[in-house]
């Protein structure tokens, strides 16, 4: 019996895993409240990929709620830890967002959903993409 090549191997492991390692966890809608357009959600991590809304590495201090705003799109960074802080890169935030969007959008509006990031103390934060129309960003 032949071994599979390690670059097989990594293919079959992604194969198996796939979906399970990163998922959002989509909003239901709330009534009265529009959705967002993914247009505005990808803008805001078009901005944090360019570092125009925070600067990174983001301190996320405990019970803080960092939030930006694009159109009819709020992202919220949440650390609901009574005590600790921690920091967050901008790509993991950036990969949240486009992962909240491609999971919960649907013909070109989503309800927004949550993703779950680590931060350098092994902290988990949430990142929320709501939108706009709901008004502020939980705390947790």
């Amino acid at each position: 019996m032949q071994l599979p090549t390690s670059s097989q191997a990594l293919l079959l492991a992604a194969t198996l895993f796939a979906g399970s390692a990163f998922a959002a966890d989509c909003f239901l809608g709330s009534e009265g409240v529009a959705p967002f357009t993914s247009t505005d959600g990808l803008a805001i991590a078009d901005d944090i990929t360019a570092g125009t809304v925070f600067t990174f590495p983001l301190e996320v201090k405990a019970q803080q709620v960092g939030s930006a705003t694009a159109g009819t799109a709020t992202l919220c960074v949440v650390n609901g830890f009574f005590f600790d802080n921690t920091h967050v890169a901008a790509s993991d935030v950036d990969f949240a967002i486009r992962d909240i969007i491609s999971q919960c959008s649907e013909d070109g509006t989503s309800n927004g959903g949550n993703f779950k990031i680590k931060g350098d103390t092994g902290l988990e934060i949430a990142i929320d993409v709501i939108p706009t129309a709901f008004g502020r960003c939980r705390s947790n």
